[in-house]
């Protein structure tokens, strides 16, 4: 039996009280506000006729004291800390602060034919307005076939301008006041919503605070659920997009479809949009043959979604900006509706489908998915488990999808005949601007320090996206990454998202693993401002490690260089080195298999005291492998010379060799430049398993994987890497295994074996992101082709290893079920892409991935030899030292 639900707001900065007069409802909606700003909405039931203070305390704890912490977040990263953010500053954090101006000029539009009552409701509500700003309010009445409009308006005159279009349709009236309107920024709404008092000031704040955007939707909440039908549209989906802001825009430049957003109601809906009025001069009106009031029956806000992500610019979806619509109260109407909702949307897809022919085999793919997921994947599940409608509405909705691709032709000659010579044209004129030079498949890279004053990123205009670093001091948080569309990214943006992906890892509670109740203690914290709970008395929080203990000075420390032939490379990893932070005194040997080193050899020299090692060509494993022998010192860094280290590299990576227990320390490898897709899939292959947290590995990880072989990337890079120089003489690898392991197929250095030997062992290896480094990536796409199948060998040849040395079984379930499954899965993933129109890893890495595996399966044959053979030749270890007599 349905029971009507009462639809209510609720700000938090307000005292909580019982919520009375609610006789006639068992539930409540309640959309939850913070200084006008729309949290989320909680569900409660009604008891007696009223909501309890204590009910709404509980319920808002729950549901949302986490959005608190993260709007108190937004605002510490408005303060600049004197020391790193705890808990005691969250404490009295500030609110985000309010944006005061300057505000555009704007002109709201209500588009209405025939319904004076809803007009007048909604004129009511857009009267009392909070917009400090010029405000012009027009009135398209389309058709009438009355002048009862005109007469409820004409009270308000002057305020509220009536305008008469006699061309039926929604678009003809929005083209109508696009015309007469006067406003930097066009708002448009529909008669059957009531505003929101800050809406048009959350819209012209997006709008002033980011230049490039030209398009903003909102928040669309219901006015009321009286009625079955009105919550049953509301069950459907209706108009509500969610509570976060989100931005939307194509990589033109990179060849990018639009159809990825063909589905462009997730953007909003036509009751809550705004544009810029100057970008029509590039993108043409509103199509008059879509929409109410025509054959097509909808579509027109869609469409005009579409163009606007077409041309290269910006669209936001804006909650703050919040309306509230009033459903169709009966359910004759309500069927009506979301069978006109099939009808717009194939009409719409059509009127894409004739425009745009680069886009036309996108459509396709899109329109058959759509129909089978949408529709008949629903229709069929609604027989067999409950879903968010019946069947019935399903299929009203599916037979307007067919009778909507017949549709928009006839709408179309209909549109023709009403044509006038000065109505705006329905197609995109000129594209939106871009910069020179421009890197479309780039991906700029940028460090924030959180311990300095944020700005927005302005020097990113010539990459379609950014990755943002983000550290605070010297120590490494995390980073974001924003997608710009070659436009600044600004900074409240910034700092939203820098919340969205760090949360409590801003404080120093946060990042310590040894403080799990930290995010229930940072609820309560911010929950007991606003009166949901009680304060607690906290203990003062002590960290479990201090960050500021070093190595002792007296240790004997080697630093060993890996030259791989570019030599700028080599002299920026030194004089990064040199430049070191640090009281200890360390040696830095160069080890380069490179021909014709002499250029290296210069190099070097402008160094004083750094060693030269060369080696035979090819042999890249024995390189690092000799220079770590021939390196005199307790503790041995390994630094591939691609990579440029931190400030306090040699500090951070040393510091776990504190504890006895720790043999190998491994630091992160960060990307200095992603200006190409070769780069950035060179990062993401070398980023495997690494993280922000710092973490042990030891005798329990291994024993934690039953069925398959350990993942050794998760140990980090081992072009970042220290050891203790005892584990190198402890039999724990032979140097057979050694060359076995990375020489047979010319692999990088990927000493699996050594390390898996020394964990077997009861050592520790710790992974140290503060140690980190920049490294730049080969552009050159044979190069990563050749790198991608060489890991893979690397790995199945560690496996084989495995199999016949320790007789390990994991190795068949990782080879005969895992690796296999893997690969069918990555496959059917790029199947699913290819037919979505989706963007996805080349299919030539799966390619490359499947050839490395069969290179290892090769190598094993003939590997046993060689490495003796090779190693033989190459070295020849002191006796009794573990050290090198001679590397030539």
């Amino acid at each position: 039996m349905f029971h009507a639900i009462k639809v209510l707001e609720l700000e938090l900065t307000l005292p909580l009280v019982d919520l009375i007069n609610l006789g006639g409802y068992r539930r409540a909606r309640i959309l939850v506000r913070l200084q006008g700003r729309p949290l989320g909405a909680i569900s409660l039931e009604v008891q007696h006729g009223r909501i309890a203070a204590a009910a709404l305390r509980e319920a808002l704890l729950r549901e949302c004291a986490w959005m608190l912490v993260g709007q108190h977040l937004q605002g510490l990263l408005d303060t600049l800390p004197t020391q790193p953010w705890t808990l005691d500053d969250l404490a009295v954090s500030p609110l985000p602060p309010v944006y005061d101006g300057p505000w555009p000029s704007v002109t709201v539009a209500v588009c209405t034919r025939d319904r004076p009552e809803a007009i007048l409701r909604c004129v009511q509500a857009l009267l009392p307005l909070d917009y400090p700003g010029a405000l012009e309010l027009i009135v398209v009445d389309n058709a009438p076939s009355d002048d009862r409009v005109q007469r409820v308006l004409e009270p308000y005159a002057p305020h509220v301008r009536y305008v008469r279009e006699p061309r039926p349709g929604l678009d003809w009236a929005r083209n109508r006041a696009l015309r007469e309107a006067r406003g930097d920024i066009l708002a448009y709404t529909d008669d059957d919503v009531v505003v929101d008092r800050l809406w048009v000031r959350s819209l012209a704040q997006v709008f002033t605070q980011h230049p490039a955007v030209m398009a903003v939707t909102g928040l669309v909440e219901p006015y009321e659920l009286e009625t079955e039908a009105q919550l049953a549209f509301e069950q459907y989906g209706g108009f509500g997009q969610g509570y976060e802001q989100r931005w939307y825009a194509i990589n033109r430049p990179a060849g990018q479809p639009a159809t990825i957003y063909a589905a462009t109601g997730k953007f909003g809906t036509g009751a809550n949009m705004a544009y810029r009025r100057e970008v029509f001069a590039s993108l043409g009106g509103f199509d008059p043959a879509l929409d109410v009031g025509t054959l097509s029956n909808g579509g027109g806000d869609l469409e005009m979604f579409f163009r606007v992500i077409k041309a290269g610019h910006i669209l936001v979806y804006e909650p703050r900006a919040l309306v509230w619509h009033c459903h169709r109260r009966e359910a004759g109407q309500f069927h009506q509706q979301i069978a006109n909702n099939g009808v717009g949307f194939y009409a719409y897809l059509v009127r894409l489908f004739l425009h745009y022919a680069d886009e036309r085999r996108h459509l396709l793919r899109f329109a058959i998915w759509w129909f089978c997921s949408w529709y008949l994947y629903r229709l069929l599940r609604s027989y067999v488990e409950r879903v968010n409608t019946t069947p019935r509405l399903i299929v009203a909705e599916m037979r307007g999808g067919l009778l909507g691709l017949g549709r928009y032709q006839r709408a179309v000659r209909e549109a023709h005949q009403m044509a006038q010579p000065d109505d705006l044209p329905d197609r995109i004129a000129s594209f939106a601007p871009l910069p020179e030079p421009i890197y479309p498949d780039g991906l700029a890279v940028r460090v924030i320090d959180l311990a300095e004053p944020l700005h927005a990123l302005t020097d990113v205009t010539a990459y379609p996206a950014v990755r943002v670093e983000l550290r605070q001091g010297g120590m490494m948080l995390g980073r974001v990454e924003l997608a710009n569309a070659y436009q600044p990214v600004g900074r409240e943006r910034l700092v939203a998202a820098i919340v969205a992906e760090l949360g409590l890892a801003v404080l120093v509670e946060g990042r310590d693993p040894a403080y799990p109740e930290v995010r229930e203690a940072a609820q309560r914290l911010v929950a007991s401002r606003y009166g949901l709970v009680e304060p607690l008395p906290r203990a003062k929080y002590v960290a479990s490690e201090q960050p500021t203990a070093t190595l002792p000075d007296d240790r004997a420390v080697a630093v060993v260089v890996i030259d791989h032939g570019t030599p700028e490379d080599l002299r920026a990893c030194l004089t990064a080195l040199y430049a070191q932070q640090t009281g200890r005194d360390y040696t830095v040997s160069v080890v380069t298999s490179a021909v014709g080193s002499g250029v290296v050899a210069e190099i070097v020299a402008v160094f004083p005291g750094t060693r030269l090692f060369n080696v035979p060509d090819g042999a890249s494993s024995y390189a690092a492998y000799a220079g770590l022998m021939a390196s005199q010192g307790e503790l041995v860094a390994v630094l591939d010379a691609r990579i440029i280290p931190a400030i306090d590299w040699l500090e951070q990576l040393l510091r776990p060799f504190l504890r006895d227990e720790v043999m190998i320390t491994t630091g992160k490898v960060v990307p200095s430049r992603l200006d190409t897709r070769v780069e950035q899939i060179f990062a993401t292959y070398d980023e495997i398993g690494q993280g922000y947290a710092q973490r042990s590995f030891d005798q329990h990880w291994l024993a934690s994987f039953r069925r398959q072989m350990p993942p050794m990337d998760e140990l980090g890079s081992p072009a970042n890497r220290a050891w203790r120089t005892a584990l190198l003489a402890e039999p724990l690898g032979g140097r057979d295994q050694e060359v076995f392991a990375a020489e047979v197929i010319q692999a990088p250095t990927r000493d699996y074996e050594r390390v898996y030997r020394a964990l077997c062992a009861g050592h520790t290896l710790v992974y140290v992101p503060q140690a980190y480094g920049w490294r730049r990536y080969d552009q050159r796409l044979p190069v990563l082709r050749q790198d991608v199948a060489q890991r893979t060998s690397t790995t199945l040849l560690w496996y084989l290893t495995c199999l016949i040395e320790r007789r390990d079984l994991r190795v068949v379930y990782q080879m005969g079920v895992d690796t296999p499954r893997q690969k069918l899965r990555q496959l059917a993933g790029f199947m699913r892409s290819y037919v979505r129109g989706r963007s996805y890893a080349p299919l030539y890495l799966w390619v490359d991935e499947v050839r490395g595996i069969l290179a290892a399966c090769k190598a094993i044959a003939r590997a046993s030899c060689k490495s003796k053979a090779f190693g033989q030749r190459l070295i020849r270890p002191k006796e009794g030292t573990g050290g090198f007599n001679n590397v030539t």
